[in-house]
């Protein structure tokens, strides 16, 4: 358990370092990304797809990664939704009969897990 654990808090690292990426150096949206988000009139989204290792499966909704995620956003004020799209049992083929479904979020980033 604590592997899976630790797995869980390096993806999420691994997450948080790419939305730094995507905010820039000083943590603040860059102008190019504000105005893309006020151009669409929309909140930035970020899709979870996966089985259930994102889904949270045995766990509490509150400790599936995506929903740890979602902590570290509201806690950095940065105004991001994550959405868990994850299933038990998920597979590629799932995600693809889903894909409809999944893109009436209108994600701007897509984590696979």
């Amino acid at each position: 358990m604590r592997t899976i654990l630790l797995n869980c808090y390096q993806i999420i690292g691994y997450v948080l370092a790419g939305l730094l990426l995507i905010l820039g150096e000083s943590g603040e949206l860059t102008a190019d990304t504000k105005l893309l988000i006020d151009a669409k009139q929309e909140e930035f989204v970020v899709l979870a797809l996966g089985d259930s290792l994102t889904a949270g499966f045995g766990v509490d909704k509150e400790y599936s990664f995506p929903s740890r995620i979602q902590v570290k956003i509201d806690d950095e004020n940065l105004g991001y939704k994550i959405v868990n799209a994850g299933i038990s049992g998920d597979t590629t083929a799932g995600g693809v009969r889903r894909i409809n479904w999944l893109m009436k979020h209108k994600p701007q980033v897509v984590i696979l897990a």
